[in-house]
């Protein structure tokens, strides 16, 4: 613990800690008011920000830039204004520039955002994201890349008889065809896989990532699920596409099943080659998952016309007739 009531989250300890913290009423024989701050709009800092206003804290999230800026801006904005509905102040552009510690017990008391606001607080959540722990290597002399991840073969070998796997390592992304960073539990489940089918003498190979992922907020009343997979619009652009994007709202269901929840998905794509690139997923209930049609349709290095024209399942309580992730490539197809 940093401080009195300030701490990570990051393996079961810290979940354990965090678990016996938010259940306290009283430190030092006075009542806690249960306010707390959520540092990094991440998908933890989110996923914290819904942990605790669920557990009825006043709670305040504070991020460097947008919440989930793995988004676009413009679907980014959409998450924000859901977790803001849902009862969570949310603050972006904004870092931790000080903290206040009662000088009595050493408990944090409050902390102050660069752009000079005091929020008072008796609990602050760090989800600042995650650096590979590669000093080992450094020392030995394994090859480190521009984030500072091992850079390991596609047999996950990093030098000769050295094997690694997880967030301490880059791995290829399957568009770019580069090295990147992308610390996700999917990941590391098959490189830990592919680590031990080769140090017996295997020849399993990891093939790549997209970097899919997905989470959601519920709370008071609202519930948003978002999803990704790609490339952004600002990726794309600087890997040398010729990038053209849009957004389109529909539902997940048949307008008239009770079911149907509103769903914005953003297809991008080049305008060259017609390639798909990237999908993002903005929507209510049982939207999200739809992401992997799109994730699939990237793996085979299709155009955003087969995704449009793939045939996919379809009744009134599970989709409209064009299903949700179609329409929206559908209709990018028509624009370029």
């Amino acid at each position: 613990e940093l401080v009195g009531g300030v701490h990570p989250v990051k393996d079961l300890d810290h979940a354990r800690h965090w678990l016996d913290l938010v259940s306290r009423r009283a430190r030092g024989g006075i009542a806690i008011r249960r306010r707390a701050v959520v540092v990094g709009g991440g998908y933890i800092g989110v996923e914290m920000a819904e942990a605790m206003v669920q557990r009825g804290f006043s709670t305040t999230l504070l991020t460097r830039s947008a919440v989930m800026s793995s988004l676009d801006s413009d679907m980014s904005e959409r998450v924000r204004e859901t977790v803001q509905a849902g009862g969570v102040d949310v603050i972006t552009n904004t870092t931790i520039a000080d903290i206040d510690i009662d000088s009595v017990d050493g408990h944090v008391r409050s902390v102050t955002g660069s752009n000079g606001q005091v929020y008072p607080t008796d609990v602050v959540v760090l989800g600042l994201g995650v650096h590979p722990a590669t000093e080992l290597g450094v020392a030995a002399g394994l090859p480190i890349g521009e984030r500072g991840g091992y850079l390991p073969n596609e047999r996950q070998e990093v030098a000769e008889g050295v094997w690694a796997a997880g967030d301490c390592c880059e791995v290829i992304d399957r568009i770019r065809g580069k090295y990147v960073l992308a610390p996700l539990g999917t990941h590391a489940n098959k490189q830990g896989r592919i680590c031990g089918y080769n140090t017996v003498g295997g020849s399993h190979e990891f093939p790549g990532v997209l970097g899919t992922a997905i989470t959601r907020f519920v709370s008071a009343g609202t519930h948003v699920e978002v999803a990704r997979t790609g490339l952004g619009s600002r990726e794309a652009t600087e890997a040398g596409y010729d990038v053209e994007s849009l957004v389109t709202v529909g539902g997940t269901a048949s307008g008239y099943m009770p079911e149907r929840s509103p769903i914005a998905t953003k297809i991008i794509a080049d305008r060259r080659t017609r390639r798909l690139l990237g999908v993002q997923i903005v929507g209510g209930a049982q939207s999200a998952k739809r992401i992997d049609t799109a994730a699939a349709v990237l793996w085979g290095e299709m155009s955003v016309d087969d995704l449009a024209a793939m045939d996919l399942s379809y009744a009134p309580p599970f989709a409209t007739v064009w299903e949700a992730i179609q329409l929206a490539a559908r209709r990018l197809s028509d624009r370029m």
